[in-house]
């Protein structure tokens, strides 16, 4: 299969891997040639693909072939980028199978790419070894001949499709995945908590090029914002480019460069749905460097993370990853949010606002990272998220079980800081706070509760004491279903006053060890039989601090309260809790509509007016 002058990739998907046999770029190009991305040339960038004949697994010819073309015109959608797909009318003269295959590859006509249904799976039995076909769902086979790609196809299996009993949805996944290795692109491990707390709804903000499948693959069946700006930094229009701005920087420890490490930029205003990511030593290979291309204008907070080990070899993130030995994985580095004047020790949830405009870099956004390794503790948490202080993320717990940990780890000189929870629905949950008193000895706090929120200060007179430490963070969710939460960390300048009846007490319990909970990821060779019931999804855009109106009740900020602001609150009913519509949040919670709360509000300051 290898053509002279060319060398080729392998990009498969398993039912629970992605695999890739070469090294890889994340959050970008699939290959770099000597700092140069490896990409479709510029005069052939309408690329043609032409189908099989036949069904494939349960679905006929015809709907194949819709799901297909539907799929490659989700990529042809991001306008942002030069390079577009386009199907040919006719098929593939015979139908492929395992005994012509070869044949058929080689007399196809140059510059178009075959999509081969392996309806048996008996091709990638003979090109995988007996019994590949019970796990991978498909691949992409790419050429590159220097700094270009030259030809590329892809098989799916239409034996896994039958006996796995797959959605429409879930093929879709499958198919976008595939074709965004036939454009030149890699993986991005972004969001791993929400891909692996059990949850299927919040899957959606999950990248397609996210290295292995989720437990929620029928609800990826779009491109997320990742995936439209990684394909547009490798074929950008003109409005792209002098549309966004980058961050770049450097990550080093103790004055030495650090390949191999994750940095991801994410949106002060949606920190959940408008998220990026590269790996250093992407462009220059050894080094510790970055750049973040093609943000919308805006303020970012940056982070670094190390490359999740499971992300190796056939799911690799970057082209550090290939083995564990690889430099990835060579004394990790902990995660932590960039701040100014980036220092060796410090609180590693201090975050500093990047400002992005338009057609300008932001240089200098280094990293002086811990000469601390991440530690097992942390490591072995499965997708362990760091939380930065006057920010928050999204969350889901499955019914019954425990979300997948959160971290906060503060600088110690804040005032008091408040810890919030808030679900989409009244739920009975737990948070559960871990305090590291002392090297690897932990300090349990736990506070129970049945509502929509529920808040811990950490500080002096506080829930928690407030110190420069490490505090692990579980959200159990004793519910029957799914429930979905943001949780958020503000500074505070003085705490609340304590109430003779508090909602909840903490209940401190010394602890030799601290041994965090993981989250159960899809095992390989075999597909995630979770099933949840469907619930809302964490709402991506929301404001941390709502603007207080000048009068209670005074909606329209007209400097009284009457029957027209009546009328504007009527306009914001149900709507998000976000930009203007935060006037009519008069409960001043931290919820994402404007609900029946608010209503009573406003009804009583209209009666103490009339009054």
């Amino acid at each position: 299969m290898k053509k002279a002058g060319c060398w080729f990739r392998w990009c498969c998907l398993f039912n629970a891997v992605l695999w890739l046999t070469l090294p890889s770029r994340a959050g970008g190009p699939l290959s770099v040639n000597n700092g140069t991305s490896v990409l479709w040339p510029e005069n052939n960038r309408s690329l043609v693909y032409i189908l099989d004949q036949g069904g494939l697994g349960k679905y006929s010819a015809y709907k194949t072939a819709n799901l297909i073309s539907d799929a490659f015109d989700l990529w042809n959608d991001v306008s942002t980028k030069t390079i577009r797909f386009s199907r040919d009318p006719n098929t593939i003269s015979v139908d492929v199978t395992a005994d012509n295959y070869p044949q058929s590859i080689n007399s196809l006509p140059s510059g178009k790419i075959p999509i081969i249904y392996d309806d048996d799976g008996e091709i990638i039995d003979s090109l995988m070894g007996v019994g590949a076909k019970k796990q991978i769902l498909g691949f992409a086979t790419v050429y590159s001949s220097g700094d270009n790609l030259v030809a590329a196809n892809a098989i799916f299996n239409g034996y896994f499709i039958r006996v796995e009993n797959q959605s429409e949805d879930e093929i879709t996944s499958t198919l976008l995945h595939e074709i965004g290795h036939i454009a030149g692109l890699d993986h991005s491990q972004q969001l791993r908590e929400l891909a692996y707390n059990n949850v299927d709804s919040d899957n959606k903000y999950v990248p397609i090029m996210f290295p292995s499948t989720t437990f929620g693959e029928d609800t990826r069946n779009e491109l997320t914002f990742d995936d439209e700006l990684s394909i547009s930094n490798l074929y950008p229009t003109l409005f792209y480019q002098t549309s966004t701005g980058s961050i770049k920087g450097t990550v080093q420890r103790s004055g030495i460069d650090l390949p191999g490490v994750n940095v991801i930029a994410r949106s002060v205003d949606d920190p959940v749905a408008q998220v990026s990511s590269t790996v250093t030593g992407t462009w220059e290979s050894g080094k510790g460097t970055y750049e973040l291309k093609g943000l919308p204008p805006g303020d970012y907070e940056v982070m670094v993370e190390s490359i999740d080990r499971s992300f190796t070899g056939a799911s690799s993130v970057g082209r550090y990853s290939e083995t564990l030995q690889d430099l990835s994985f060579q004394r990790p580095v902990e995660s932590e949010y960039y701040n100014d004047n980036d220092q060796t020790y410090e609180g590693r949830s201090v975050s500093s606002i990047v400002a992005v405009k338009r057609n300008r870099a932001v240089s200098g956004v280094d990293f002086n990272v811990s000469a601390q390794s991440l530690s097992s503790d942390e490591q072995n948490v499965n997708a362990l998220r760091l939380l930065a202080i006057n920010s928050f993320a999204a969350g889901a717990a499955a019914r019954s079980s425990i979300a997948p940990n959160f971290l906060l780890v503060p600088g110690g000189d804040e005032s008091a800081l408040e810890i919030t929870v808030e679900f989409t629905t009244k739920t009975d949950f737990r948070i559960r706070i871990s305090r590291e008193d002392s090297p690897n000895n932990f300090i349990v706090y736990s506070f129970s509760e049945n509502a929509l929120s529920a808040s811990v200060t950490l500080g002096d007179g506080g829930d928690v004491p407030l110190e420069s430490t490490r505090y692990f963070i579980e959200i159990t969710n004793f519910s029957s279903f799914d429930r979905s939460f943001t949780i958020s960390v503000d500074e505070i300048d003085s705490l609340p006053t304590p109430t003779p009846s508090p909602t909840f007490t903490p209940s401190p319990t010394l602890t030799a060890t601290y041994t965090p909970t993981p989250t159960d990821t899809p095992p390989l060779g075999s597909t995630p039989t979770y099933t949840s019931t469907p619930t809302d999804t964490p709402t991506a855009k929301a404001e941390r601090t709502p603007t207080p109106a000048p009068l209670n009740g005074d909606v329209n900020l007209d400097g009284r309260v009457d029957v027209m602001d009546v009328f504007a609150f009527s306009q914001d009913w149900w709507k998000p809790a976000t930009g203007v519509q935060f006037r009519s949040n008069l409960s001043r919670t931290r919820s994402l509509v404007i609900d029946q709360n608010d209503l009573l509000m406003l009804i009583d300051a209209l009666s103490r007016d009339s009054d």
